[in-house]
C-alpha cells in the first residue's frame, strides 16, 4: 500500500508518504512472500499520523498462525519523526473462514472500524 501526500490542496505535486506492508509477510515490513490473495491495501485509510489498510483475504491470526482462509485482517501503522511503522496486526476474537475481514475500514482520531463482506 502506498500513500501520498501534496503540500496543499493546489499543488501538482505529490510526494510518497507511505510504504506499508504486512509485517508476517517478509522482513521488518518488507514484502518477500506476500500473497497475492491475501489482498493487503484493498481499503486504506489514514488520520494524522496513523493509517488503517485491509486485508480482507488474509488467512492468519494475530500472531500469524490458526489458518482460516479468507477469515482477513486489518493492519494499524503509525507515524514517527516521517517513519511509518506497524503498530499492530488487528482481527477480530470471533474470527470465522470466509468473512472476510478488512474488507473496508476507516479511521477517525482514535477510533477505527473494520468492515467485512
Amino acid at each position: 500500500m502506498l500513500a501520498f501526500s501534496a503540500a496543499s490542496a493546489q499543488s501538482p505535486n505529490w510526494n510518497q508518504i507511505i510504504k506499508a506492508a504486512a509485517s508476517d509477510r517478509g522482513q521488518s515490513g518488507i514484502v518477500t512472500d506476500r500473497l497475492a490473495d491475501d489482498q493487503f491495501g484493498w481499503a486504506a485509510a489514514i488520520d494524522g499520523d496513523y493509517a488503517v489498510v485491509g486485508a480482507h483475504q488474509e488467512d492468519e491470526n494475530a500472531v500469524g498462525g490458526a489458518t482460516l482462509a479468507f477469515a482477513g485482517s486489518a493492519y494499524v501503522f503509525k507515524q514517527t519523526a516521517g517513519v511509518w511503522s506497524l503498530q499492530q496486526k488487528l482481527v477480530p476474537s470471533d474470527r470465522a473462514a470466509g468473512d472476510y475481514f478488512g474488507w473496508s475500514v476507516g479511521i477517525s482520531g482514535n477510533q477505527i472500524i473494520v468492515g467485512h463482506f
